[in-house]
């Protein structure tokens, strides 16, 4: 789904941006140098050198900074002032209230506010051949769990290979648009009948406020999914019709373009799913949906902005099976029935 990137080659753009005034330290020659690898998703972003210094692994803030960038986090590092301000997308849950914000020289700001202190240590880049900031890269990663930035931004960091690997929950730049298609449809429907409530696993009304929270939906495509997630009601409804539960036929998912410009794509999207009855019937449900997404113009995410059914039909293993079909309409949401879709001492 997503492309190798390198970014080496790119630091030497940004030699403004790493040029900075003294900072907190200075690498020693008896600290430790070596190269780590930053990985989104298990794919190489980029391989800067790193440095133990003091018991603490360091790395350089702009490839930080561009890996953030990847999940749509915008941030602008000050070295006169010694801040780091993050700024996150609207749509992306933000808590913190537990962070302790320490001691230290340099300042990180998450929307304008102070968040948390650490010292950075300043030494010349490889690639770049400049000065430049190196942030404790444990902190960072702390920060990152504590504001939610992904899943599992900061806990993989494998300290033997000097390899951070996150494994983001939330939508990416590198995501295509069909990418993403298969994956909020693939939440949506492959669900099973739920009478509890809430369930955060098989409700669609639940999952998709998931997924808007880490940047599928645009503010108006969640609000009529929400809508219809509402008024179906998932839990009544499956329990009302004695529905076990509901798969993708990965085989006969498609998307094919209808059309496509800078900042919009729509997709024509088919595919067969299959529903399970608690009596053992089951139906098969052929789908076309057609799906407008939207780039952001700052986070640059693909966000899918209306979901709407073309042609939905089924047929049925048992007479007495319940059509999930009925729950097709002409909004622009995903039917999931009808089968569209620190302490701060601490070191590492």
């Amino acid at each position: 789904m997503k492309n190798q990137i390198s970014l080496l080659a790119g630091a030497a753009l940004f030699s403004s941006f790493l040029a900075m005034q003294p900072v907190s330290a200075f690498a020693a020659t008896k600290d430790t140098k070596f190269t780590t690898t930053i990985e989104l998703s298990g794919e190489i972003l980029s391989k800067p050198m790193g440095i133990v210094h003091n018991g603490t692994t360091y790395v350089p803030i702009w490839y930080v900074k561009t890996a953030l960038e990847h999940l749509g986090v915008q941030s602008v590092w000050n070295g006169t002032n010694h801040t780091w301000k993050m700024t996150l997308p609207e749509w992306m849950p933000t808590d913190t209230s537990d962070i302790k914000v320490g001691t230290g020289v340099d300042g990180i700001y998450l929307n304008n506010k102070l968040v948390k202190r650490v010292n950075t240590i300043s030494a010349v880049d490889p690639s770049s051949k400049q000065k430049t900031a190196f942030m404790p890269i444990w902190y960072i990663q702390q920060l990152l769990n504590d504001i939610t930035v992904g899943y599992n931004a900061g806990d993989d960091w494998d300290g033997s290979t000097h390899t951070w690997d996150m494994e983001p929950f939330n939508n990416i730049t590198d995501a295509k648009p069909s990418d993403i298609v298969y994956l909020v449809d693939y939440m949506d429907t492959d669900i099973d009948g739920t009478s509890q409530q809430p369930d955060y696993d098989n409700d669609p009304f639940y999952i998709d406020q998931g997924l808007y929270a880490a940047g599928f939906y645009t503010a108006d495509g969640f609000q009529a999914v929400e809508s219809h997630d509402s008024q179906l009601n998932w839990p009544q409804y499956s329990t009302e019709n004695n529905i076990k539960e509901l798969s993708v036929d990965d085989n006969s998912f498609s998307t094919s373009v209808v059309s496509s410009t800078a900042t919009q794509t729509v997709l024509d999207q088919k595919e067969t799913d299959i529903v399970d009855y608690n009596d053992g019937s089951v139906k098969t449900v052929t789908q076309d949906n057609t799906w407008t997404l939207d780039k952001d113009p700052t986070t640059g995410l693909w966000q899918i902005d209306s979901i709407v059914p073309n042609d939905t039909t089924g047929s049925s293993s048992s007479a007495n099976s319940t059509d999930p079909s009925n729950l097709t309409d002409s909004s622009n949401a995903t039917p999931p029935t009808d089968n569209t879709d620190s302490n701060d001492t601490t070191t590492p």
